[in-house]
């Protein structure tokens, strides 16, 4: 007999609410923890009482430590963003567990920054422009480009570069930037604004840097708006107007317009308008660090292709793509640095180096082992 196998006393209110944090439904964590959703049931309503063995079972499933599932009420919870994707009405707000847990991690991400933050004795800039949806989207992304310095991305030479630098900017302006694991549910980012600190969440891998860099003004049309929501950023007639005005937005803070129409290959191709090649559009891409979508978007906005184009075109990408994969061994402390954006681990660094932080805290702050410190070092310069 398990030393683990004696009964305890649970409140089943807490039971039912780890169960739902993480979007299962009784059938779906039954099955994941190997019992029938009858007895389930039993459990949830508190006829019978798990053994402590179920408990870890429980901790394991559902991603909550163990001593969660001993409280007295279900902890409180602020909830997930709103669900902006483009699906059909079955789907709405039904996400993959993995969502839920990045956005999980998110909000512990940023309380341990700000926590981070005010024991450096730091002040974070306080992010305060606001916008509404009847605002001209090319108007205010004037603003934007201005605050956020968008003309540097013509001078930097790749799109690593640019994500990197981009990044930076929205963190001295106050806006954490996460990158985490979003494999599922077609989500391209989601934003947070019901915390003290507003925030924002991109892939960190499996996308191309291009990509990474729209969603990140996408996401910022979110916090303008002060509207979170989690994204797919695809584009129907049926998308909810919040979503076609934050891919508007970040259109035109990337791509002006005046710009684009006295760009050199743009001007070159004129007579042949409303086609524009593939390599043309990826070539226009480059200078703006945007996709060939992108730039097709904006030519359609300029008058410079019809709908019915860009909409045969935008299909024609969709299914030809096959994403964008990083290769080699996963870096433990490159992926660290990028979850929790490079500003922060500067903080922290600082922070342990003027004894503000023992090597252990550090540690935990990054996730890391103590054996692994001198190597952030050598990434964050």
């Amino acid at each position: 007999m398990s030393q683990k196998s004696f009964h305890v006393k649970i409140e089943p209110s807490v039971l039912v609410w780890a169960r739902k944090s993480i979007g299962f439904t009784r059938e779906n964590a039954a099955d994941k923890i190997k019992i029938s959703p009858a007895d389930l049931e039993k459990y949830e309503s508190g006829i019978i009482m798990p053994t402590y063995d179920l408990i870890e079972k429980f901790s394991r499933i559902y991603k909550w430590p163990v001593a969660l599932f001993l409280l007295n009420t279900p902890p409180e919870e602020k909830p997930i963003p709103t669900d902006f994707r483009t699906v059909s009405a079955g789907e709405i707000n039904k996400f993959h567990e993995k969502t839920y847990l990045a956005v999980r991690k998110a909000r512990r991400l940023i309380l341990s920054a700000i926590a981070l933050y005010e024991e450096s004795g730091i002040n974070i800039p306080s992010f305060d422009i606001r916008s509404d949806l009847s605002d001209n989207p090319e108007e205010v992304a004037k603003i934007l480009r201005n605050k956020f310095n968008t003309r540097e991305l013509l001078r930097l030479d790749n799109y690593d570069n640019s994500l990197d630098f981009l990044i930076n900017e929205f963190e001295s302006k106050g806006i954490f930037v996460f990158q985490l694991s979003m494999t599922q549910d077609n989500i391209r980012g989601f934003s947070i604004t019901d915390e003290k600190i507003p925030a924002i969440v991109i892939k960190r891998s499996k996308e191309e840097p291009q990509a990474k860099i729209f969603t990140l003004f996408h996401e910022l049309g979110h916090l303008l708006l002060d509207n979170a929501g989690i994204c797919d950023l695809v584009e129907m007639p049926e998308t909810k107007q919040v979503e076609k005005w934050c891919n508007h937005l970040a259109g035109a803070t990337l791509v002006p317009m005046d710009q684009l129409i006295t760009n050199e290959q743009v001007k070159l191709n004129l007579s042949n308008q409303p086609e524009w090649d593939d390599n043309l559009l990826s070539n226009i891409g480059k200078v703006f660090k945007v996709s060939k979508e992108v730039i097709l978007r904006r030519l359609l906005i300029g008058g410079l292709t019809t709908r019915e184009y860009y909409e045969r075109k935008r299909e024609e990408w969709n299914k030809s793509s096959s994403g964008y994969y990083g290769r080699g061994k996963p870096d433990k402390i490159k992926i660290v640095i990028q979850e929790r954006g490079e500003n922060y681990a500067k903080i922290a660094l600082r922070a342990f180096e003027n004894n503000i932080l023992s090597v252990k805290d550090l540690a935990d702050y990054m996730d890391i082992r103590i054996d692994q410190v001198n190597q952030v070092k050598e990434y964050v310069k």
